[in-house]
Protein backbone atom coordinates (compact mmCIF):
# COMPACT_ATOMS: atom_id res chain seq x y z
CA UNK A 1 0.00 0.00 0.00
CA UNK A 2 1.30 3.43 -0.87
CA UNK A 3 1.16 5.27 2.25
CA UNK A 4 2.26 9.03 0.79
CA UNK A 5 -1.49 9.40 -0.26
CA UNK A 6 -2.68 9.42 2.99
CA UNK A 7 -0.46 11.90 3.83
CA UNK A 8 -2.14 13.77 1.19
CA UNK A 9 -5.83 13.49 1.62
CA UNK A 10 -5.27 13.89 5.94
CA UNK A 11 -4.80 17.32 4.84
CA UNK A 12 -7.45 17.80 2.86
CA UNK A 13 -10.18 18.80 5.71
CA UNK A 14 -12.77 16.12 5.00
CA UNK A 15 -14.98 15.40 7.61
CA UNK A 16 -15.55 12.30 9.21
CA UNK A 17 -18.67 11.59 7.10
CA UNK A 18 -16.63 12.41 3.71
CA UNK A 19 -13.79 10.07 4.49
CA UNK A 20 -16.65 7.18 6.05
CA UNK A 21 -17.58 7.49 1.67
CA UNK A 22 -14.20 7.91 0.52
CA UNK A 23 -13.00 4.23 2.74
CA UNK A 24 -16.56 2.96 1.19
CA UNK A 25 -15.41 4.26 -2.17
CA UNK A 26 -11.69 2.57 -1.14
CA UNK A 27 -13.39 -0.52 -0.65
CA UNK A 28 -15.92 -0.63 -3.89
CA UNK A 29 -12.49 -0.48 -6.01
CA UNK A 30 -12.66 -3.23 -8.89
CA UNK A 31 -9.55 -3.67 -11.21
CA UNK A 32 -10.29 -1.21 -13.69
CA UNK A 33 -9.72 1.42 -10.79
CA UNK A 34 -13.72 1.94 -11.18
CA UNK A 35 -16.43 2.59 -8.48
CA UNK A 36 -19.66 1.29 -9.60
CA UNK A 37 -22.24 2.74 -6.62
CA UNK A 38 -25.84 4.10 -5.83
CA UNK A 39 -26.10 7.08 -3.67
CA UNK A 40 -28.82 4.72 -1.54
CA UNK A 41 -26.12 1.82 -1.41
CA UNK A 42 -23.66 3.91 0.28
CA UNK A 43 -26.42 5.35 2.65
CA UNK A 44 -27.21 2.42 3.59
CA UNK A 45 -23.82 0.47 4.21
CA UNK A 46 -22.61 3.41 6.54
CA UNK A 47 -25.58 4.60 7.88
CA UNK A 48 -26.20 7.86 6.55
CA UNK A 49 -28.48 9.76 4.53
CA UNK A 50 -28.44 9.53 1.11
CA UNK A 51 -28.62 13.22 0.42
CA UNK A 52 -25.27 13.08 2.68
CA UNK A 53 -23.35 10.69 0.13
CA UNK A 54 -24.24 12.97 -2.80
CA UNK A 55 -22.90 16.11 -0.61
CA UNK A 56 -19.73 13.78 0.78
CA UNK A 57 -18.93 12.98 -3.50
CA UNK A 58 -19.46 16.34 -4.39
CA UNK A 59 -16.89 17.28 -2.21
CA UNK A 60 -14.31 14.63 -2.83
CA UNK A 61 -14.89 15.57 -6.80
CA UNK A 62 -14.34 19.34 -5.33
CA UNK A 63 -11.24 18.13 -4.08
CA UNK A 64 -9.99 15.73 -7.01
CA UNK A 65 -9.76 12.81 -5.27
CA UNK A 66 -12.83 11.07 -7.36
CA UNK A 67 -13.61 11.79 -10.70
CA UNK A 68 -17.18 11.15 -12.17
CA UNK A 69 -17.46 8.54 -14.82
CA UNK A 70 -19.86 7.81 -17.44
CA UNK A 71 -23.42 6.37 -15.90
CA UNK A 72 -24.19 2.50 -15.91
CA UNK A 73 -28.26 2.18 -15.57
CA UNK A 74 -28.83 4.07 -12.33
CA UNK A 75 -25.78 3.92 -10.68
CA UNK A 76 -22.55 6.30 -11.37
CA UNK A 77 -19.29 5.40 -11.85
CA UNK A 78 -16.42 7.37 -9.94
CA UNK A 79 -12.93 6.79 -10.52
CA UNK A 80 -10.44 7.37 -7.93
CA UNK A 81 -7.75 9.85 -8.13
CA UNK A 82 -4.64 6.91 -8.58
CA UNK A 83 -2.68 9.29 -6.33
CA UNK A 84 -5.08 8.33 -3.65
CA UNK A 85 -5.98 4.48 -4.38
CA UNK A 86 -4.99 2.19 -6.47
CA UNK A 87 -5.68 -1.31 -7.07
CA UNK A 88 -3.61 -3.36 -9.58
CA UNK A 89 -0.16 -3.50 -10.63
CA UNK A 90 2.31 -0.84 -10.11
Amino acid sequence: MYQKPFYLLAKQGLTGEQCRVLFYLFGKLNFDNYVLVTRQEVAEWIGIDPTNVSHAIRVLKDKNIVFEGPAVGKCKTYRLNPFAEYQGKD
